[in-house]
């Protein structure tokens, strides 16, 4: 997930190009075992049945084919896309919420979350700026193609993450500091009340929205608990909301 190259593709076609040289797990993207042996529970939420690939390496079923051997599609009725855009990109999923520190004080804080991370990460300057303090534990992490990162040590911390209209408070959660936890999120330059099946959802976020820096990544241990389980589609080609403890959020592509 820190590999510019992977992160750059435009399509999960592309992206299962760059794969296929190197040995990585499709399902976690994490270590060089293979995908079948992945101890990891199937990680795309984007499939209507849990399938043993990553959401990025998502593909929507839509094939290209002869004209002269298919039928046209009404789409009106189905919703077909009949040209999808080549140059669409994921929105990862990511929300707004207010992180609070063991004292009580809050920060605004953007959160990632991450089905395909094992651990859970925050920024070392906000965990300073917070307050958030731990033992010391030494830190590496795992990259494309099976290597690491160097080791560096940082603090275990714990905090809480609050939704912004203060309905819902996770349990304490763990967290190891990171000078960086990812690449900025992407810039999303669409309007969700474009979209019919998106009018009237109040997501966490605003959009259009900049380029976002990443303050706290949620990994794979808290990511289920923070599911509702409702997903709003429209078509193939259209970003989607999903339902979460701390907001609505927008996923898909755009």
């Amino acid at each position: 997930m820190e590999c510019y190259r992977f992160t750059a593709c435009k399509t999960a076609e592309d992206r299962k190009k760059l794969l296929a040289k190197v040995n990585i797990c499709r399902n976690c993207l994490k270590g060089a075992h293979q995908t079948k042996d992945c101890r990891q529970q199937p990680q795309c939420n984007k499939c209507s049945t849990p399938k043993y690939h990553h959401p990025l390496l998502h593909e929507d079923g839509v094939r290209k084919s002869n004209p002269a051997q298919q039928p046209e599609q009404d789409t009106k009725s189905s919703g077909a896309l009949k040209n999808p855009d080549k140059n669409a990109t994921p929105i990862l999923q990511a929300c707004q919420a207010w992180l609070v520190a063991p004292g009580g004080d809050k920060y605004l804080a953007t959160v990632f979350l991450d089905s395909g991370s094992e651990i859970t990460l925050i920024r070392r300057d906000l965990a300073n700026e917070v307050g958030l303090n731990g033992k010391n534990v030494p830190f590496q992490m795992a990259v494309a193609g099976g290597g690491l990162t160097e080791t560096t040590t940082e603090k275990e911390v714990q905090f809480q993450l609050q939704s912004l209209n203060g309905s819902f408070m996770t349990q304490k959660m763990s967290a190891i500091t990171s000078k960086i936890i990812t690449r900025d999120l992407r810039p999303v330059d669409i309007n969700t009340e474009k979209y019919n099946h998106l009018k009237g959802i109040t997501f966490t976020e605003e959009f259009p929205r900049k380029q976002k820096q990443v303050d706290v990544l949620v990994g794979v241990q808290y990511y289920t608990g923070l599911l509702k389980g409702e997903i709003i589609r429209g078509r193939a080609d259209e970003p989607m909301a999903i339902s979460t403890k701390l907001g609505y959020i927008l996923s898909g592509s755009a």
